[in-house]
């Protein structure tokens, strides 16, 4: 193989070993080294005709590595810094769901002396110790969902999901608002798991169903009876121990509580204003438990983990986020048809659009995010004692019991009067029986009026609940 033009000018700098500050030199100024020369030349021209112009790899896609490529690495580095968040997540959520169930076992078991309520009739009852051994079972999947790795998580995400669904069927009590937000958002996790959805995408599916709750639940506590009523009673440990002017301040904070929790909601949706509605909401959940934690009522323990446990989903989801996310990333479920889409858009509906319907007695006050609200329902069961009327509240009932508050429904109140105080062979029944007493009475006390604070009362006899 021979080349074109003069070998001396095609030459490499510093060809020739004699001149080696030259440009290029004669083949009679190689002298000696003239066939090294020569070989260098057609090594040099072979090269240059046969080697591809260098060109930098294509930026791999999100997920995967491109060795040598710093642009993919930025992604790179976003996706796993998403999972690390997302791990802290998880063990945020599985810490708090098993304290909530470790608080209150006699919710999640059929052997009880507080009736079960299933959604539909044809639902068995497990018989003891099935209850008991599927409960502990159910305690340690969501343990599982924390401490596993990779696929596991969603497999163990898979089965607990089951078996929740299966405790939601046989009792309807048990669609606590603390376990209907951490089913959804271990869901969220179960998705990641199998792969069906990447980590930003299930950070942010958890980041609406905890903005969500905020807001809705800082407009259901916009009402006379929260004002009137449930806040100077939440802050009594606190206003008991005060001077009479800062109770009074305190006392009078009452009405700028809905919107602070709404903003806090709104907020943190928002880059803007993320940190500062993350920090309202550390505050707000530090001054609730000042007021119904040990120092305070030392009341509805089962909601304290809860507390925390939203504490901690605020920092990881939302103190200075590692994908950044803006309201419509947030809000948005895209438009492909996909797990992720289905799932983003089942939290939207459920978290973000059917608590307005609350408003309107068509949706349930513990799926709205009415906590502490004063708007919840409550039922009373009233007996003749001979002389006068005593009157039983169920939320005392099932907080006595089950050491949760009762699912304030029609449905729920219905069912533990007729099984506790209607059915023959109740102890509630042979004891009226023996006494001679009239028969007992429900009343379901509705929502209160927005402005005036009334509920109207509804009055069931045995006849109407059997």
């Amino acid at each position: 193989m021979g080349f074109r033009g003069n070998p001396s000018n095609d030459l490499p700098q510093n060809l020739c070993p004699d001149r080696p500050s030259a440009p290029s030199c004669t083949a009679e100024q190689a002298g000696g080294h003239w066939c090294e020369t020569a070989s260098a030349a057609i090594l040099w021209h072979v090269r240059k005709r046969t080697t591809k112009p260098f060109a930098p790899p294509a930026t791999a896609p999100e997920g995967r590595s491109a060795r040598g490529d710093s642009s993919a690495r930025v992604p790179d580095k976003a996706r796993l810094e998403a999972e690390d968040c997302l791990a802290w997540l998880r063990l945020a959520l599985a810490a708090g769901l098993v304290a909530g169930l470790l608080l209150s076992p006699n919710l999640w078991v059929s052997t009880r002396a507080y009736p079960l309520t299933p959604l539909w009739d044809t639902i068995p009852s497990l018989p003891y110790p099935a209850d008991y051994a599927l409960f502990g079972l159910f305690v340690a999947l969501v343990a599982g969902v924390g401490a596993a790795r990779g696929r596991t998580v969603g497999w163990l995400a898979v089965a607990a999901l089951a078996l929740a669904a299966f405790f939601v069927l046989e009792d309807g009590s048990r669609l606590q608002p603390w376990f209907y937000q951490y089913s959804f958002m271990l869901a969220a996790c179960c998705l990641y798991g199998l792969g069906r959805i990447g980590a930003r995408d299930a950070l942010n599916v958890c980041r609406l169903i905890v903005a969500a709750t905020y807001f809705w639940s800082g407009l259901q506590k916009a009402n006379a009876r929260f004002f009137q009523s449930t806040y100077p009673w939440l802050v009594e440990p606190l206003t008991a121990r005060l001077p009479d002017w800062v109770e009074s301040t305190l006392l009078s904070g009452a009405y700028a509580v809905p919107a602070i929790e709404a903003a806090i909601g709104l907020g943190l949706l928002t880059r803007r204003f993320r940190k500062p509605a993350a920090i309202g909401a550390l505050s707000m959940h530090a001054f609730i438990m000042l007021c119904i934690g040990p120092l305070g009522h030392d009341w509805n323990v089962v909601v304290w983990p809860w507390n925390f446990a939203m504490s901690a989903f605020v920092l990881i989801l939302f103190w200075s986020p590692p994908d950044d996310p803006t309201p419509s990333t947030i809000l948005s479920p895209g438009r492909s048809l996909s797990p992720g889409f289905a799932l983003q858009a089942t939290v939207l509906v459920l978290f973000a659009v059917m608590p307005l319907f609350n408003f309107f007695g068509l949706w349930h006050s513990y799926l709205s995010s009415s906590l502490y609200s004063g708007t919840s329902k409550q039922g009373y069961v009233l007996e003749g004692d001979g002389s006068d009327w005593r009157s039983t509240r169920i939320g005392d009932l099932s907080e006595k019991e089950l050491n949760t508050p009762a699912y304030p429904e029609d449905r729920i109140f219905k069912n533990v009067f007729a099984e506790r105080w209607c059915k023959e062979g109740g102890e509630d029944t042979l004891r009226r029986a023996r006494s001679e007493y009239p028969e007992p009475v429900l009343r379901v006390d509705g929502r209160p009026a927005i402005f005036s604070g009334e509920r109207l009362a509804e009055f069931y006899n045995c006849d109407d609940v059997l």
